[in-house]
């Protein structure tokens, strides 16, 4: 499998190793955020996080594509309200075991902080995926005019001109 097959393709092969990359990848930035809770972070705030990710690629875009704006900005908003309630509960779950008390200030910051990362990470998916779909329309529409190139120089090669027979008889 090539890089360009890896991004390029959509086969089901290609598209499980890419969505597997991106939650490899996404988890590596949870573990490097927090050294000794590692697990319990991942577990209360990588959902909230693939839920934006993956509702702005495959909920939101379709909306872009048809020009639906009214559309896509309702659903940003119900994106983005149940991306942080999720993330207020993560932050619930990630504080329950701490050992001093906590603050609800302390959990709904920890929880608009991951949100707004949850946030930005789906709008550079939704950046990527919008940009991926462009250069191959762009990529078809090229192919599509070399192959009309080629037919109608194929048509003009096939065409018989009266005055060349009359000249050869």
């Amino acid at each position: 499998m090539t890089i360009s097959d890896l991004i390029f393709s959509n086969t089901n092969r290609e598209r499980v190793s890419r969505h597997m990359l991106f939650l490899v990848g996404y988890s590596c930035l949870f573990h490097f955020q927090n050294d000794n809770r590692t697990l319990l972070y991942a577990a209360s705030f990588l959902p909230p996080c693939i839920l934006a990710v993956y509702g702005f690629i495959y909920v939101l875009l379709p909306f872009l594509k048809k020009k639906k704006y009214g559309q896509f900005a309702l659903g940003m908003v119900v994106l983005y309200l149940v991306t942080f309630v999720l993330g207020v509960f993560g932050s619930y779950l990630f504080f329950t075991d701490w050992d001093w008390p906590v603050s609800d200030k302390m959990i709904v910051g920890l929880a608009i902080h991951n949100h707004v990362i949850a946030m930005f990470m789906g709008g550079v998916a939704l950046g990527i995926k919008a940009t991926k779909n462009w250069y191959i329309r762009h990529q078809e529409i090229l192919e599509l005019e070399k192959q009309k190139v080629r037919r109608e120089l194929s048509l003009e090669r096939a065409n018989l001109y009266p005055e060349f027979i009359l000249q050869t008889l």
